[in-house]
């Protein structure tokens, strides 16, 4: 297994992993996705630097790998939300909300992931379509290097007030 040592951003380790597996041996990752207790849902603080993480994933397995796209996932107590991203033109990555969905916690509220049946199937839809290796290779100069822990941690804020909506400094 190879270990990138760029910085130590790219070596922080999502709490989830989708990869394909070819016989005994691991293929591509097509999936990550960062994980919070139901305690931890209206910290907009932490909510935003995990989905920052997620993105930040997502985008490093599409270069490295040359998907089409790559599905990312933020799961907060029994919610999952679905992102999709995707290369479609020289450096422009596009990291879009599929759908949000509520696992049920009770046999009695089975009925409800019924109604979102159609959500999950358009995840499913878009996932087998796109995040797979890419049949037309993107060229090198469609990448754009990933930001370093400097700016990374020089997004958010400082004031880690969990009430406040966007943690993301405006510049």
């Amino acid at each position: 297994m190879e270990v990138k040592k760029k910085d130590i951003l790219t070596n922080m380790r999502p709490d989830i992993t989708i990869t394909h597996a070819r016989g005994v041996h691991w293929a591509v990752s097509s999936g990550y996705g960062e994980a919070k207790p139901t305690v931890e849902a209206d910290n907009n603080f932490m909510l935003c630097r995990d989905l920052m993480r997620v993105a930040i994933f997502c985008k490093d397995a599409l270069d490295e790998y040359d998907m089409d796209g790559v599905l990312g996932l933020q799961v907060v107590g029994n919610t999952i939300s679905f992102y999709v991203l995707t290369l479609p033109s020289s450096g422009l990555y596009l990291f879009y909300e599929l759908a949000t969905v509520m696992v049920p916690n009770s046999i009695r509220d089975l009925s409800k992931l019924v109604m979102d049946m159609p959500h999950l199937l358009l995840v499913l839809d878009a996932f087998h379509r796109l995040c797979q290796p890419s049949s037309e290779p993107h060229a090198a100069a469609f990448h754009r290097p990933t930001i370093s822990q400097k700016i990374y941690h020089g997004l958010f804020s400082r004031s880690k007030d969990r009430s406040r909506s966007c943690h993301l400094n405006q510049r």
